[in-house]
Parts: C-alpha cells; structure tokens; sequence
C-alpha cells in the first residue's frame, strides 16, 4: 500500500514538483539544534504542511514519524529551519514516492 499519488499532490500543492530527491529524512542532528534561527512569519503556510506529512506518516510512511515529532512542536511558532526540514521531509518522500507497508 503506497501513497505515490498522495505524494505528488502534496509536491504539486507545497510547490516542490521540480525539487531533487533526496535519501534521507533529516541531516544527523538538524531537527534538535538549540541556535538561533530566523523565525518563518506564515503559520499559516507552515502549518498545511506539517498536516499533510503527519497524515502520510500515519497512513503508510512510518519512517519519517521521528522527524514529524519535532516538526510539530513548531506548529505555533516555526521558524525558517523547521520551513526547511519540512521542506526536505518533502524531498525525501519525492525520491521514495513508491515506499509503503506490504500487507502478507
């Protein structure tokens, strides 16, 4: 069971259709830095986003649950380095678009 329809509505939606993929979720340590980061003023962008990857994360991709637990803690204040994560949370799902969970 895939979500690749899903996916590709969501890169269609967010504006990342042209993104590169990417093979991993997260760089090592991004989600948990305590610096100083320029604060993202649209919630209301950020917000959509983070909605639509925890429902893929719930559904069918598992693997990017971890990342999703920090992203929405930011859900009220983001700042431009979770816009970031989230956007290569996007990026990651682009490359593995075909990934989900086989039922036997």
């Amino acid at each position: 069971m895939t979500q690749s329809e899903y996916i590709d509505s969501m890169l269609l939606r967010f504006d990342m259709r042209d993104c590169n993929p990417i093979v991993m979720p997260t760089d090592k340590g991004s989600h948990i830095q305590n610096g100083e980061s320029a604060p993202y003023e649209n919630e209301k962008t950020y917000q959509p986003l983070i909605g639509s990857l925890t429902y893929a994360a719930m559904s069918t991709r598992p693997d990017i649950g971890y990342i999703m637990q920090f992203l929405s803690q930011a859900n009220k204040k983001p700042s431009q380095q979770d816009l970031n994560a989230a956007k290569r949370v996007l990026r990651y799902l682009k490359g593995t678009r075909e990934l989900g969970i086989v039922f036997r």
